[in-house]
């Protein structure tokens, strides 16, 4: 965390400390699995296979035409995360027949919008027991320009992007984008509301496992919000200005608010919940003495021996036991009983401590020296990266200290934390 002219600045959101290692964004595709269970036993689902997904939790791939971004101060690049749904997919011959009644159109009243964004960001805060975020004007103009610059680009890019724009709430600044095709948003301001909010809210597709727009929308130590929205080129942007003046900064505890920062480098979101999210299920949205979920996005790969799986109350399982050196996907991370646990199956953890996790990326990276490049177990290959060289990144560990860069090619972060 970086302290400046007394202004707290928070990391991007990918939460990897890279040095000099150049990042740009890539729109390459997730895999799509997920957890499965049937009624009378526990079955993990292996990564990279195409199980049917049994939860409500699934990473996809992205679309350059349904994305999402969120920055925070004082980092200015071109780095995006998308986020995109299921829900907005790509015009069928059936949404073509769609009426005027249930489609979105390009003369739909964009300032509606943007107060139905607001009053549904604060519904969720609200469910969270978070106090209302309050629209300020200078904020609103920030976020309406934003949001006409994206539009005019036909995407969304944090590029040029300033948190001094924002002053006088320029600290602890927060930016989220995100953009929609027109033909697939419902034609009702507040139902196109809820469609962003809970995307924002859910990530489902977002490249990176760190939740950063979540984590944004119920930040306890924002205070104000500007909303933009525009429409052109055939798709919506919503742009959200987040941020807090001198003195409502100066108020929070600074430890506290430097707490919930560090937040956004990690591979989870903390405990939540959203009545119009898809993560409405008893383990992601359940809170007891004995259970704390937290949703990730990620996979979980075991080592040299078989692994025990425990239920949601810590009980152990007979069996089934996870192989040695196999890779798992899991979406939430769990404290069971003060012990933390990745889940790997509807009802079915592994501790952290049997376990490597490492959660979805999407960026590209280049170096200027070449770095040795170890397989699955960590085991040195021979081999190394070549330097000043493009090389795709899709998965990181949660602790950020090792990068995917291909199948069983990893390599050490040397500059992470």
């Amino acid at each position: 965390m970086i302290k400046s002219k007394g202004k707290f600045f928070t990391l991007f959101i990918a939460g990897l400390v890279l040095g000099s290692i150049a990042l740009t964004q890539n729109n390459a595709q997730a895999d799509t699995v997920d957890s499965s269970v049937d009624a009378n036993a526990v079955s993990a689902v292996k990564a990279d296979t195409p199980e049917v997904p049994a939860t409500n939790s699934e990473v996809s791939d992205n679309d350059a035409d349904h994305s999402a971004v969120l920055t925070t101060a004082p980092v200015s690049t071109g780095d995006e995360t998308a986020d995109t749904s299921n829900e907005a997919t790509a015009t069928t011959s059936a949404q073509a027949d769609q009426t005027a009644n249930t489609q979105a159109s390009i003369y739909m009243d964009t300032q509606a919008v943007a107060a139905n964004v607001l009053s549904e960001l604060n519904n969720l805060r609200a469910q969270n027991n978070l106090p209302a975020i309050n629209n300020v004007d200078s904020l609103k103009g920030c976020a309406q320009s934003r949001a006409d610059v994206q539009v005019g680009r036909g995407g969304v890019s944090h590029a040029d992007w300033s948190a001094d724009a924002m002053a006088p709430y320029d600290y602890d600044a927060k930016e989220a984008l995100a953009n929609w095709d027109i033909a697939s948003l419902p034609n009702d301001p507040y139902q196109v509301a809820v469609h962003f909010i809970k995307n924002f809210y859910t990530e489902e597709k977002a490249p990176e496992g760190t939740f950063g727009h979540r984590k944004a929308l119920l930040d306890p130590y924002l205070s104000t919000v500007g909303v933009g929205v525009s429409m052109d080129n055939g798709i919506m942007v919503v742009a959200l200005e987040f941020g807090n003046d001198a003195a409502t900064e100066s108020s929070y505890d600074q430890k506290a608010v430097q707490s919930y920062n560090d937040t956004f480098k990690n591979g989870y979101a903390n405990y939540s919940r959203y009545d119009k999210s898809s993560l409405n299920d008893t383990d992601h949205t359940t809170k007891t003495d004995n259970y704390i979920p937290f949703d990730t996005k990620g996979e979980v790969s075991t080592f040299d021996s078989l692994v025990d799986m425990v239920d949601r109350n810590g009980n152990v399982y007979d069996s089934p036991r996870l192989a040695p050196w196999t890779t798992w996907y899991t979406d939430i991370l769990a404290q069971i009983n003060g012990q933390l646990y990745y889940r790997v199956s509807n009802n079915g953890f592994v501790s952290i401590n049997d376990v490597r996790a490492s959660a979805y990326v999407d960026l590209y990276l280049s170096t200027p020296q070449p770095l040795e490049i170890f397989n699955d177990n960590m085991m040195s290959t021979g081999r190394y990266t070549q330097p000043n060289t493009e090389y795709h990144v899709d998965r990181r560990t949660m602790d950020g200290t090792a990068l995917r860069v291909g199948e069983g090619q990893w390599f050490i972060n040397i500059t992470n934390g």
